[in-house]
């Protein structure tokens, strides 16, 4: 027969409290991307603004573009964390080649060569050391080369 004393249930609310107080309620970060035109030449340009909330855009050397003091960062997990500073990536169709464009920028301009017609720019973020941060942050746009 079990019973219940006042001890187990304290118990049970501490360890209730410390996992809320260790995950905090920072929320996860987020990218978007928009391109300025979204219709142009196959093998011509447009201009491409990434930007993030809950994360900071830095140099592999940890040199953030936020106008801030520099400082260093690892950029990678530890202990769960989420990662929190890194740069983009930027692909064409699919997450699964090469990147066209990396970049820690918030306005970049970039050259697309490509089949003619309908196409999806992807933008993911990673850690200063290149990981994919899981799970993984994109947005896309579309755009149309002519």
């Amino acid at each position: 027969m079990q019973t219940s004393t006042p001890f187990r249930n304290l118990g049970l609310i501490l360890a209730a409290s410390t996992f809320v107080f260790a995950c905090g309620d920072t929320p996860a970060p987020t990218v978007s991307i928009s391109v300025s035109p979204d219709r142009f030449p196959n093998g011509g340009s447009t201009q491409v603004s990434v930007a993030v909330t809950d994360f900071e855009l830095a140099t592999e050397d940890g040199t953030h573009h936020s106008g801030a003091e520099s400082h260093q960062e690892e950029g990678t997990e530890t202990g769960g964390d989420i990662v929190r500073t890194g740069h983009y990536h930027i692909y064409l169709d699919s997450l699964d080649t090469n990147p066209l464009k990396m970049s820690s920028e918030a306005s970049i301009q970039l050259t697309v060569t490509a089949t003619v017609g309908a196409h999806s720019l992807i933008v993911r973020l990673h850690g200063l050391d290149h990981r994919i941060i899981e799970p993984q942050i994109t947005d896309e746009a579309a755009i149309t080369l002519e």
